[in-house]
Formats: structure tokens, sequence, C-alpha cells
């Protein structure tokens, strides 16, 4: 039984070393779901890109995920729990490393699934590359761009972050960004219609 937990540990003590390799240390590490860094994404052109060369656009929707949060207050109870109990096991004479016990623990004083700041430099990265993709075929004005947001708070504040990092190439978004709230009820009922329409 001894044996098994020592592998807990080592492994709980890999994962943390891990999440925390970049300079961004604890607040960029524990979380519910995949942090976006760690899904191996890379840019490529397509065929659909080289036929904007031939093409005239005239309308483009783009669709986005909230970017990085922060875990729920259940996540962050169980590393706390986790923590408390490496600590426990340490005091006992279990080989734990001693700088995990010292180690902060993730996210303790975040606001809880909300947007942290790397999910704002997600959002304000795809709002650059969005421009710089899409400047040639578009006048962007204040006019001419629409953002809908559902009315979670980390939704709304990952289409501020968007918004951000178009707005830093147009001279005429240095305007507030209208974002247009869809109430929550409607936006389950989006999602009802979309299942049904699925099935």
């Amino acid at each position: 039984m001894g044996a098994l937990f020592s592998a807990f540990c080592a492994i709980a003590t890999f994962l943390l070393f891990i999440f925390n390799y970049e300079p961004e240390t604890f607040f960029s590490g524990l979380s519910s779901k995949t942090a976006y860094r760690f899904c191996g994404l890379k840019s490529y052109e397509d065929k659909v890109s080289v036929q904007f060369k031939r093409c005239t656009l005239v309308h483009v929707n783009v669709l986005l995920r909230h970017g990085t949060r922060a875990p729920d207050s259940k996540s962050i109870k169980s590393f706390t729990d986790l923590h408390e109990r490496l600590k426990e096991s340490y005091n006992s004479g279990s080989p734990i490393p001693y700088k995990l016990l010292t180690h902060p623990i993730p996210f303790k004083n975040a606001a809880v699934k909300e947007l942290l700041p790397r999910g704002f430099q997600e959002h304000d990265g795809l709002g650059r590359r969005f421009f710089n993709l899409m400047r040639q075929h578009f006048d962007f004005t204040i006019e001419n761009v629409n953002f809908y947001s559902s009315s979670i708070d980390r939704c709304i504040a990952s289409g501020r972050a968007f918004y951000n990092g178009v707005s830093n190439h147009c001279i005429f978004f240095s305007l507030t960004p209208v974002i247009s709230i869809i109430p929550l009820y409607q936006h389950r009922l989006v999602a009802v219609v979309s299942s049904l329409l699925k099935s």
C-alpha cells in the first residue's frame, strides 16, 4: 500500500512540475479542462485560405469558446485536500519532495470559473490573427462588426479580449465595444434546438 501511495505522490509531483514548467508558475497550472496550450494546435494554411485570393468575401462569422478559465470550487477543494494529505504523508516519513509541500495552491484566490489572464491573451491573439487574415477583405469599422456573447462573465470577457486584439490595428475601433448579450435562457434554447436538429 505504501508503494502505491509513493507512486501516486511521484505522479502528482511530475504533473505539478509539467503544469508549472512555464515562467507563469502556478497561475497557469491546475485546470478541470485541458489548457489550450497543451492541445498541440499549430497554424496552417488550408485550401480555403488559398482560395481567398480568388474570392470576394461578403460576410464572416467567427464562433469562439471562452478562453482558459479558473477551475470550479470543487476542483480547487479537491486539489487542496490532496495537498493536505501529501503534507500529512510527508510528516509520516513518506519520500515526498519538500518543494511539493511548499508549492502554492493554484487558483486558491482566483474567481471561480472566470477568465484567467492566459484566457485573455488567447483571445487577444485570436483577434490579432483574425484581423491580419481579414483586413484585406473587409473594412473594419465599428458599424460593420458585431459581437455576441452569452451572459456568462468569462464569455463576455473573452469577447472583449478578441475585440482588443482586432482593435489594436484599427483607428475606428477606439470606441468601447458593443457586445450583444444573449440571455442565458435563450442560450439554452439554442442548445436544445441544435440538439433536436441533429437527431
